[in-house]
C-alpha cells in the first residue's frame, strides 16, 4: 500500500504465495518492486524512525523526500543496522511468499539531500553504490537503475526511464545509445528499459513504434515488456512474438557473452567498431550494434522507414534470415527492412 511496506496489500492479493505458486508453474520467476522510501503510513516507518534508521534532517527528524508519487523517509545505507534490518524484512517476504528476488529502484545521489545527516560521514554518490551493492549482496536475482563504481556487481543494471518517442532524446533510438554507454562504461549486464517506453505524458507507443523497439531490444542480455502487443492487432502480436522467439533462441550466445564479461571485461553489446578499432566509419555508427563477436544487429529507429543504410565492418557477414553473404567494411544502401524485419547478420568469417 506504501512506500516502505514489505507485505501485499490483502485487499488486492488475498493470496499472494498462491499467485506466485500459479505464476512459478508457467516457467516465470516472479519479482516485486521496492525502494529505500518509506511512506510515513507505513508500519516499517514507525520501526525505522524509532531504530533511527533513516536520514535525518539538521534537527534530528528523518529528512522528508519527494520521490516520484509522495514523500517518503530515506533509508540511511551508511549505517549497517539499517541495511541488516531492511535486508531481513525484504527476505521474510521473498521465502514467505516465493520470490525469486526484486527490482530495485531509486538510489540515485540527487536523491539524499545535500544538508542531510547521515550515520556515517559519506559523498552522496556513495548513497548509489551502497544500495546497489546492498541489493547485489543480499537478492542477487534484481535488477537496480542506479550506480557508482558498481561495474563489478553482477546484476542487471537498467536503462533510464524511456519516453514512448523515436529520437535519440531518450526514445527508441537511444535504447541503442544507452546500451553501448553503459558497455563501454564497464556496466555489461544493461537491461533495456520497458519496450514501447513508459507513455510519459500522455505519449503512448503505436503499433510501429512497439514492433521496432522490439526488434531493436531482440539481442541484448533481457528485453521486458509492459505494453501488451495484444492491445493492438494480430500483426503485431505475430511480430512481436517472432522476435520475443528469437531473443530466447539466443540465450546460449546471449549468456556466453555474459560469461566472456565476467573473464575479461569485454561487453556484451559492443558498438560495431570493437573488433576494427581503427574504422573511422564503424566509429560514426550509432545506430547499429553487435551481440559479443558474432551478431550484428542494425535495427529500424525511424518513423515509417521500410529501409535503411547498414554498415558491416571487417569480416564476412550472413543475413540471419535469406543467408546471403557479405563481405565487411561496406556500406548496404536502401537495405529492406518491412515491418515484420530486423536486418540481422551473423559474423561467418
Amino acid at each position: 500500500r506504501h512506500y516502505g511496506d514489505s507485505s501485499f496489500d490483502p485487499s488486492r492479493f488475498p493470496d499472494p504465495a498462491g499467485m506466485v505458486r500459479e505464476l512459478s508453474a508457467r516457467g516465470c520467476n516472479v519479482t516485486t518492486w521496492t525502494m529505500p522510501f518509506f511512506h510515513e503510513d507505513s508500519p516499517n516507518a514507525a520501526e525505522g524512525i524509532e531504530r533511527g534508521y533513516f536520514v535525518k534532517d539538521k534537527a534530528g527528524s528523518p529528512y522528508p523526500v519527494l520521490w516520484w508519487s509522495c514523500v517518503g523517509f530515506l533509508l540511511d545505507v551508511s549505517n549497517p543496522d539499517a541495511l541488516a534490518w531492511w535486508a531481513g524484512k525484504l527476505r521474510l517476504l521473498k521465502n514467505s511468499v516465493g520470490l525469486a528476488g526484486y527490482k530495485f529502484d531509486a538510489g540515485e545521489a540527487n536523491y539524499l539531500p545535500a544538508d542531510a545527516v547521515t550515520h556515517a560521514r559519506m559523498q552522496r554518490t556513495h548513497y548509489s553504490q551502497r544500495w546497489v551493492h546492498f541489493a547485489a549482496t543480499h537478492f542477487p536475482y534484481c535488477e537496480v537503475r542506479s550506480g557508482w563504481f558498481n561495474h563489478r556487481e553482477p546484476i542487471l543494471f537498467r536503462h533510464w526511464d524511456k519516453f514512448s518517442t523515436w529520437g535519440l532524446d531518450n526514445g527508441l533510438a537511444s535504447v541503442i545509445t544507452t546500451a553501448l554507454a553503459l558497455s563501454l562504461s564497464g556496466y555489461p549486464f544493461a537491461l533495456p528499459d520497458m519496450i514501447g517506453g513508459n507513455a510519459y505524458g500522455g505519449v503512448d507507443a503505436d503499433k510501429e513504434l512497439l514492433i521496432r523497439w522490439t526488434q531493436a531490444s531482440a539481442l541484448m542480455l533481457a528485453i521486458q515488456f509492459s505494453i501488451t502487443p495484444w492491445d493492438f492487432d494480430a500483426e503485431t502480436v505475430a511480430i512481436c512474438k517472432k522476435y520475443a522467439d528469437l531473443h530466447v533462441s539466443l540465450a546460449e550466445d546471449r549468456l556466453a557473452a555474459a560469461v566472456e564479461a565476467t573473464r575479461s571485461g569485454t561487453p556484451v553489446i559492443r558498438p560495431i567498431w570493437w573488433g576494427d578499432p581503427t574504422n573511422v566509419t564503424a566509429q560514426g555508427i550509432a545506430d547499429e550494434y553487435l551481440l559479443g563477436a558474432k551478431y550484428l544487429v542494425a535495427p529500424v529507429v525511424t518513423m515509417g522507414a521500410r529501409q535503411r543504410d547498414i554498415y558491416l565492418p571487417n569480416g564476412t557477414w550472413r543475413d540471419y534470415e535469406s543467408g546471403k553473404r557479405y563481405e565487411g567494411r561496406t556500406w548496404l544502401r536502401d537495405y529492406p527492412a518491412p515491418l515484420d524485419t530486423l536486418p540481422l547478420f551473423v559474423r561467418v568469417g
